[in-house]
């Protein structure tokens, strides 16, 4: 026996309602796809968000010190002193369009400037008179600054010799080219002899002081007691 025929109007339907089920169905999978793609670009965009607000903070922020040149003070460091210019003196405006105008007081004035400079010359210390007389110049005692530390800048060191010609070892002291402030700006106030003190040595060298020898020169005969020199006036 065949089949009950059907209507045209039922196979309309039913190709209505495959139609609107795959609408759906697409729908449905490009809600799922735009999901999926806005919870893959969340991340990537609050990673974006905190790089600009960090680069924004880094522009605003205020350009970081320069490291203290100490530790032991923080924020002390030398600065590099300016010399000021010297003073041009005034230029007469008439002086280039004078000439000498009396030959024999020109001379008169070099013969007088000759001699002057032959009495100073002649006065001049000479020979051995260049050296310190024995025990004038102190030693002085201080930091000792190996020779294969390499010194950062606002420092120098200081050689001495005994009066019997022993070379000491350096000792550390502060450049005289350089002033010292504070982490303010603010002078430091050094020591009239320049040497440095162990609180502001520079990091890495180790605090060593140099003990002063007791060093005498005795003379080619000795005074007797109770002698009085007279000072030389010459």
């Amino acid at each position: 026996a065949s089949g009950v025929p059907q209507a045209k109007g039922d196979h309309t339907k039913s190709d209505a309602n495959a139609v609107r089920g795959s609408v759906w169905l697409l729908a449905a999978a490009l809600a799922l796809i735009g999901l999926a793609l806005l919870l893959l670009a969340r991340p990537l965009l609050q990673l974006r968000r905190g790089a600009a607000s960090d680069a924004q903070a880094a522009a605003a922020a205020p350009a970081s010190r320069p490291l203290a040149a100490v530790t032991r003070i923080p924020g002390a460091r030398p600065v590099r002193r300016s010399l000021p210019d010297p003073p041009t003196p005034p230029q007469d405006a008439g002086a280039r369009d004078r000439a000498p105008t009396d030959a024999s007081a020109a001379q008169a004035s070099a013969a007088a400037d000759a001699a002057a400079n032959a009495a100073a010359e002649a006065e001049a210390p000479s020979g051995i008179q260049l050296f310190p007389a024995p025990g004038t110049k102190p030693l002085k005692p201080g930091i000792i600054v190996p020779p294969d530390f390499e010194l950062p800048p606002g420092y120098v060191r200081h050689f001495q010799t005994t009066d019997d010609g022993e070379q000491l070892a350096p000792i550390l002291m502060f450049h005289p080219d350089f002033d010292w402030v504070d982490g303010a700006g603010r002078p430091l106030t050094l020591p009239e002899d320049r040497i440095v003190p162990p609180e502001l040595a520079p990091p890495g060298l180790t605090i060593r002081m140099l003990e002063v020898p007791d060093t005498h020169v005795p003379t080619l005969e000795d005074p007797p007691p109770g002698a009085v020199f007279e000072p030389d006036t010459r």
